[in-house]
């Protein structure tokens, strides 16, 4: 991200802008600004496409949560219970092998 001097004025362009939500993009500073209410982040372009690639796994996830409630939440404890199991055989089996 480059870091424009401090005389030279941002030009910002809106890529964005929905529900309190704003993007935009400086191609003085390389940089992407999000906005989210009060709060603001400046990223560069990569990490903004990383995000929303980020976002839009969790969104899919999401829904295959609201269409199967139950079966995700079963997966999930099933899952949990064999992580835990797992964890268990390892911690035990070093001190059976003694």
């Amino acid at each position: 991200m480059n870091q424009t001097p401090d005389n030279a004025a941002c030009e910002k362009i809106i890529l964005a802008d929905s529900l309190g939500v704003r993007l935009y993009y400086c191609p003085n500073c390389e940089v992407v600004e999000l906005e989210l209410g009060s709060i603001s982040i400046r990223l560069s372009p990569s990490s903004i496409q990383s995000i929303a690639n980020i976002m839009m796994k969790a969104s899919l996830r999401l829904d295959a949560v609201y269409q199967h409630p139950r079966q995700a939440r079963t997966t999930q404890v099933e899952r949990r219970e064999e992580s835990d199991l797992n964890e268990v055989q390892r911690t035990v089996t070093p001190q059976l092998v003694h």
